[in-house]
């Protein structure tokens, strides 16, 4: 897949047409999903691209009969930095040159292989298609452990695509021009009942042998999952858990992330994350009916 260099016309930008390059072998299966520019593309849906990425998947694993050693599956989209930006409007350009160290950002669906035996999945994917999770998860060899993990946007350079406030949704539908560009969900299974009737059945499908955490995890939900007895052994479950926020702040600054994690505010820091789920989910009800949600601050509001 050639990333060198992005050049779209006006007809291009509108209907973009996403490119997947899959390699699939004895015991290996890796896809990428080239999504285009975060820029150049005109109004992007996280939704509509994480359809394909879905509808690619149910034809691989409709008649899958193989034991998977390797299953790894990407998103990837490019974005301009300052300087490309100016360029492009002060010289009303269509492209500009790729940096893949720089420009080039994935987005982690399922990662597992053989060296840890840990799958990764994205909270994102796992929300609306757990069948799918699931039959992908039982073809996966030698399987010890699921992490659930965010939506993160990381190059080989910096590490992540990061807005100076950390909301990097409205990074991408403010300054990158795609205002349908749709918040990131976390499963909360204190608040939201199908995640905890999801997660249930996830974990009553692969078995108990099987651990599975959580990058992302409120303390309710925590305390919930505890309290039913979720978890396969609770030793191996930290009195902290890595959020996508903390990587963040020690990107920023050590002291930062310091701070945060030993000082944190006293209010609920659950909130913006609970209300960008009700955001998402009400949002997608409404199918981008154009209501103007961007000032939603709890689930009332709606």
């Amino acid at each position: 897949m050639n990333y060198q260099n992005i050049n779209l016309s006006n007809n291009e930008k509108k209907g973009h047409v996403l490119k997947s390059s899959l390699s699939h072998t004895k015991n290996f299966f890796e896809l990428r999903i080239n999504c285009g520019d975060l820029y150049l593309r005109e109004d992007i849906s996280w939704d509509e691209d994480i359809k394909y990425c879905r509808d690619l998947l149910h034809l691989e694993f409709e008649n899958l009969d193989e034991k998977l050693e390797t299953c790894k599956v990407f998103m990837e989209y490019t974005a301009p930095e300052e300087e490309d930006i100016s360029l492009i409007k002060k010289n009303k350009l269509s492209s500009y040159e790729i940096n893949e160290d720089i420009h080039l950002f994935k987005v982690t669906i399922f990662d597992f292989d053989q060296k840890e035996k840990i799958l990764q999945i994205c909270d994102d994917f796992f929300m609306g298609n757990e069948d799918l999770v699931i039959k992908i998860i039982k073809s996966l060899k030698n399987l010890k452990k699921i992490t659930f993990i965010g939506r993160n946007f990381e190059n080989k350079k910096d590490g992540m695509l990061i807005a100076d406030n950390g909301m990097d949704d409205e990074l991408i539908r403010h300054h990158y021009n795609n205002p349908s560009w749709e918040d990131e969900m976390f499963l909360d299974p204190a608040k939201d009942k199908d995640d905890l009737e999801q997660l249930v059945k996830l974990k009553k499908e692969i078995g108990s042998d099987i651990e599975i955490d959580f990058n992302f995890l409120s303390d309710a939900s925590l305390d919930l999952l505890k309290k039913i007895n979720f978890f396969k052994d609770e030793t191996s479950i930290y009195d902290y858990i890595l959020t996508k926020t903390l990587i963040k702040s020690g990107l920023q600054c050590q002291k930062k992330l310091w701070l945060d994690f030993h000082e944190p505010e006293k209010e609920d820091n659950n909130t913006s994350i609970y209300s960008g789920n009700i955001f998402g989910k009400k949002l997608r009800e409404l199918d981008k009916s154009g209501l103007d949600l961007s000032k939603l601050q709890n689930e009332e509001a709606l």
